[in-house]
């Protein structure tokens, strides 16, 4: 009898799924037919994690014989899965489905990566002596995650490399020459104050300070911790004297008066060191 045919059996609630040979039978039905283990477990009354433990356990999760998965073929060329169905059906072959994942026949994946071999290896030898997002950042002498954070606003180029998964790429020499080199410093300058002894000294709670810096508040972002800023005394009382709107209430006009005569107590006590 046609498994297609026998009705859905209703969904067991927990605990552990005992197989019949008839749900085995249709198990095996539905995966020659390509229907996915969630679709599956939906018609069999059981759950995905239980359909996916029984194909493994009979090893209906491999392949069929002569076939690979997609996902195996783009590790061969440093690319993804679905970049393989892609090119696959670009050249007019139809990927199986198995299970969850797709298949090619053996002729079909040696087909689809020796076309994307070709064009690979074209563009690399064009892009031969580009960098690599390490050798970049020692360049300019900053950290990977900070150039990598300069790519994209800067406009760098850049293109994948062949037989790398991920995302592996190598960026122009010239592109990455031009990038401003950050002049901020690296740890608390001499004579600055962090953002907590600022609040501290100032009165004012922590998450005043970064309102105050769109305002314009003077402050030197650390290169490497990007949270952290650090602030000269005497700049931030300068540019609190600066500070002095009509519309403000009688308690923010004494707030700001209390942080200008803290900081300059904080002043006469470092000269008088």
């Amino acid at each position: 009898m046609n498994p297609e045919a026998a009705g859905k059996v209703r969904r067991r609630p927990c605990g552990t799924v005992i197989w019949d040979e008839r749900q085995l039978q249709s198990l095996r039905w539905r995966l020659r037919q390509g229907h996915s283990y969630k679709r599956i477990g939906y018609d069999l009354g059981i759950s995905f994690a239980a359909v996916n433990r029984r194909a493994a356990d009979l090893g209906l999760n491999l392949p069929p014989e002569g076939e690979m998965f997609v996902a195996v073929v783009g590790r061969q060329v440093g690319v993804s899965g679905a970049t393989i169905i892609t090119r696959a059906r670009q050249l007019g072959l139809t990927p199986r489905h198995w299970g969850i994942c797709f298949t090619l026949t053996m002729d079909q994946a040696a087909e689809v990566v020796a076309l994307w071999d070709g064009d690979l290896q074209a563009r690399d030898a064009e892009h031969d002596g580009w960098l690599s997002a390490v050798d970049a950042a020692k360049l300019l002498g900053i950290t990977k995650v900070m150039f990598l954070r300069r790519v994209e606003p800067h406009g760098v180029r850049r293109v994948r490399v062949l037989g790398v998964t991920g995302r592996a790429f190598r960026y122009h020499p010239q592109d990455v020459a031009r990038l401003p080199i950050p002049v901020a410093p690296r740890g608390k300058p001499r004579g600055y104050l962090t953002g907590n002894a600022l609040a501290d000294l100032t009165g004012v709670p922590l998450g005043t300070l970064p309102c105050w810096r769109k305002r314009g508040m003077p402050s030197v972002q650390d290169r490497v911790a990007f949270h952290a800023h650090y602030y000269s005394p005497a700049a931030v009382l300068t540019w609190l004297e600066g500070q002095h709107r009509p519309g403000w209430s009688a308690a923010t006009r004494a707030r700001y008066e209390e942080a200008r005569v803290r900081l300059r107590e904080y002043l006469a006590q470092q000269r008088a060191a």
